[in-house]
């Protein structure tokens, strides 16, 4: 089965949401994926069904944003 994601590419839910990192892409159709979810704070990792990402520009969603006065 050929996968459409690799390490290190930047992916993000279908349904929205963080910027994740592709850690490591399983041959059963998972894909772990590396984000982090508050600045400071270490990263959270979790198992996805490729199905459920798609490839992410790195933009658009941006819960972590810092904004400057």
């Amino acid at each position: 089965m050929s996968m459409p994601f690799q390490v290190g590419d930047l992916v993000r839910l279908r349904s929205g949401g963080p910027t994740m990192t592709v850690e490591r892409v399983d041959e059963d159709g998972t894909v772990q994926c590396l984000w982090f979810p508050t600045p400071g704070k270490p990263p959270s990792s979790r198992s996805f069904a490729v199905g459920v990402l798609e490839p992410s520009t790195g933009k658009g969603v941006r819960t972590n944003a810092i904004r400057f006065r």
